[in-house]
Parts: structure tokens; sequence; C-alpha cells
């Protein structure tokens, strides 16, 4: 059954291998045999990030990884969030996946050993910036 699925998902854009790898596939891998978790692996660890446009996508996909243990926390995924980092604060924007984000390292934290401890503090930064200027605007 998830051959097939596999199979399927496959002929999908980068944008959809990512979303249902995270929503589908990475939720029934823990409760898989080792022949299905082989499978999802060897799978999603094909999907070319690299083709993603949108880089919190990236950026969110390879912490999830890295949540999974299917991928450490490499140098690129640094640059990238660095990247995304930038250019929301370029920008002047905030984006909701920041909360997403923040979840991600906090997890890998209480399991590892405190990585990505500088793009949390900005993290951390650019959301309370956000939740004070939310609270500066209600009338």
């Amino acid at each position: 059954m998830v051959d097939r699925l596999i199979g399927e998902i496959k002929g999908y854009n980068i944008s959809s291998k990512i979303e249902v790898s995270q929503n589908l596939l990475l939720s029934i891998y823990d409760m898989s045999t080792e022949r299905v978790k082989e499978l999802i692996k060897n799978f999603i660890l094909k999907i070319d990030i690299k083709k993603e446009k949108e880089l919190y996508k990236k950026v969110i996909f390879r912490l999830t990884l890295a949540i999974y243990k299917l991928k450490d926390v490499d140098k690129s995924l640094k640059i990238d969030l660095d990247n995304y980092l930038n250019e929301l604060k370029e920008k002047n924007i905030f984006s909701s996946a920041l909360f997403m984000i923040q979840s991600q390292i906090e997890f890998l934290n209480q399991k590892d050993n405190n990585i990505l401890t500088s793009q949390l503090g900005k993290i951390d930064k650019m959301i309370e910036v956000h939740e004070n200027r939310e609270n500066l605007s209600i009338f």
C-alpha cells in the first residue's frame, strides 16, 4: 500500500512531495515496519529540496527530517535558515512559519545539545517584536 502511495507521489511537484511527506508519510513512519520505514526514508531522502522555491518550506522540511533523525542539521540548513530570517528582516515582514520553526528548534534542543541557538534567539526576538506590535495596534 505504501509502495503504491509513494509511486503516486513520485509524479507530484516538489512542494507537494514535501507536503505529503511531512503530513502523511512521516506520520506513519514511527508505527511502520522496518521495510516500510526504509521505503519512506529512501523516498524522502531522494526529494530534491533545492528545487523548492519557498525558503521557509525548505527549512521546515529539513528541520522535520532532523527531528525524525533522517538527516542531521548541517551547515546548509543553517545558511538557509539565516537567509530566511534575513529575508524577513529586510522586507520588514513577519511570517507565522516562525512559530513552527521555533518549536522545531526547541524540540531538537531538548533532544540534542543546543543546536541553532543563535538562530533561535533571532526568531524569539522577531516573535517578541511582532507580538508587541500586535498589542500596540489594538484600539
